[in-house]
């Protein structure tokens, strides 16, 4: 069975929050990445936290779009 988790994560534009999802199942997934800077990783690494995967048990992210409010820590995510 496939559990796909909403990650709502707040922002400094104008639409407030944007989602990122985990999508567990015989894989992690995360799809998208979030705002750029150190806060908006931060806040996305302890939601995915707080559901039991660590950032090194993500198999695949997948990008909806490249804005950066959805793409922008796909290379911080790299570097973990």
């Amino acid at each position: 069975m496939v559990k796909i988790i909403p990650l709502k994560l707040e922002t400094h534009f104008a639409e407030g929050e944007v989602n990122a999802f985990l999508v567990i199942g015989e894989t992690v997934t995360l799809v998208d990445t979030g705002n750029p800077g150190k806060h908006s990783f931060h806040q996305l690494r302890g939601k995915i936290q707080s559901h039991g995967i660590q950032l090194k048990d993500i198999d695949h992210i997948v990008l909806t779009h490249l804005h950066a409010d959805h793409a922008a820590e796909f290379l911080l995510f790299k570097k973990k």
